[in-house]
C-alpha cells in the first residue's frame, strides 16, 4: 500500500484528514499524489519526509555530496553542499550517534556497531543520511523547511518511549506510595480518636 501505517485509517482511526495534508504538502512540492503518499507522513502530529525525498528535490538548485571517513577510530560522516555560491558542510560521527542510543562501542570487536533498527545492518548509510539531512534542512532551508527527517522522528519514537514509561512508573509507585502513607495516617487517627474515647469514658 502507498499509505505508511502512521496515516492508514482503521476501524478505530480516522485519517483521513492526514492523507489530504500529505497530499496537498505534495502538491507545492510539486509532487504526484503517489509520490507524495509514498515519500512523506505525519509522525506525531508533524509532516515528516524520507531523507532521499529531500535529496531529489534539493537536487534541482544546488549540488551535494556525503563521504565517510574513519578519523582516529571514530566514524565522521561528512555531507557538503553548494548553493547560490554559498558552501557549507555538516558532520555527524558515531560519537553523535552513541549519544543518541543509535550506535556503541563493542571492546571485544574493538568495533563501532548499530543498536538500533537500521543502524544495527547498515550504520554507514544511516551516518551519511544523518549528515546529509541536516545539510539538506540547514542549505535549501526554503526548499524542504518544516519537513522532519522521516528517519529521524522514528528514532525519536522509538528512544522517547521507554523514558516515558519509566516516568508514568514512577508517578505510580508515588502515587500508590501517597495512597498508602494517607491509609497509614488515617488509621493512626483513628486508633488515637478511640482511644482517647474509651479514656474519656474510664470512670475514675
Amino acid at each position: 500500500t502507498l499509505v505508511s501505517a502512521e496515516i492508514r485509517s482503521t476501524e478505530i482511526a480516522d485519517h483521513s484528514a492526514d492523507v489530504f495534508m500529505v497530499i496537498a504538502l505534495g502538491a507545492s512540492l510539486g509532487m504526484t499524489p503517489a509520490q507524495s503518499l509514498t515519500n512523506i507522513t505525519v509522525t506525531r502530529g508533524r509532516p515528516t519526509m524520507y531523507v532521499s525525498a529531500k535529496a531529489g528535490l534539493c537536487a534541482k538548485y544546488g549540488t551535494f555530496d556525503t563521504k565517510l571517513e574513519n578519523i582516529n577510530g571514530i566514524w565522521v560522516a561528512t555531507a557538503t553542499g553548494k548553493r547560490k555560491g554559498r558552501t557549507m558542510s555538516v558532520q555527524y560521527t558515531s560519537e553523535d550517534a552513541m549519544l543518541q542510543g543509535l550506535m556503541k562501542f563493542d571492546a571485544n570487536s574493538n568495533s563501532w556497531i548499530g543498536v538500533k533498527g537500521a543502524w544495527t545492518g547498515s550504520y554507514p548509510v544511516m551516518l551519511q543520511k544523518r549528515a546529509l539531512g541536516r545539510l539538506l534542512d540547514r542549505l535549501f532551508a526554503d526548499v524542504v523547511g518544516g519537513f522532519a527527517d522521516k528517519e529521524s522522528t522514528e528514532e525519536i519514537s522509538e528512544n522517547a518511549e521507554p523514558e516515558i514509561e519509566k516516568n508514568v512508573t514512577k508517578r505510580t509507585i508515588k502515587r500508590e506510595k501517597k495512597i498508602k502513607n494517607d491509609a497509614i495516617i488515617e488509621e493512626k487517627g483513628e486508633n488515637t480518636a478511640t482511644a482517647n474515647k474509651e479514656n474519656s469514658e474510664t470512670p475514675f
